[in-house]
């Protein structure tokens, strides 16, 4: 409910009409007759929504614990073996989780294809993720990461 009225809000703010809201048939939004792209997200007691003039994905999520086996299933070996181990590792799972589910919205890519890609996290912040696309992860709020990601 939350993520559906703030793009209801975010329409307004950008002088868009609600009128073309659509779903598609996985239940994402999109704008009929309308260059804007438009992605939602909720977790616990929080709700993203962006819209821009490009493919857009965002995704927040709450920080829990994840199982390594789960973990295993959606990271690269390459993700794997930068987060094995650390300190971390809880924050750096959902870190990576977020940025597959946000790339996943943007790109349209299957669960299979998110999964496969591969991000890099550097220590400044920043985010490398697949060719053709900008990543940003926020950790403002406490306890939640969210990711977004834009057709570059």
């Amino acid at each position: 409910l939350a993520a559906g009225l703030l793009l209801r809000r975010g329409l307004r703010l950008c002088g868009l009409s609600e009128e073309g809201l659509r779903t598609d048939p996985d239940g994402r939004p999109w704008l009929e007759g309308n260059p804007a792209f438009v992605s939602l997200s909720h977790s616990g007691d929080y709700a993203a929504c962006v819209i821009a003039k490009r493919p857009v994905g965002v995704d927040i999520q709450r920080i829990v614990p994840i199982r390594e086996r789960t973990v295993r299933r959606f990271c690269t070996g390459e993700e794997w073996d930068s987060m094995a181990g650390r300190p971390d590792f809880m924050r750096r799972s959902v870190a990576h989780w977020t940025l597959k589910e946000s790339y996943l919205k943007a790109s349209g890519v299957s669960t299979a294809g998110a999964f496969a890609a591969g991000f890099q996290l550097d220590p400044d912040g920043s985010v490398q993720g697949p060719d053709g696309w900008e990543f940003a992860l926020c950790d403002q709020v406490e306890g939640y990461l969210l990711a977004v990601c834009r057709r570059a």
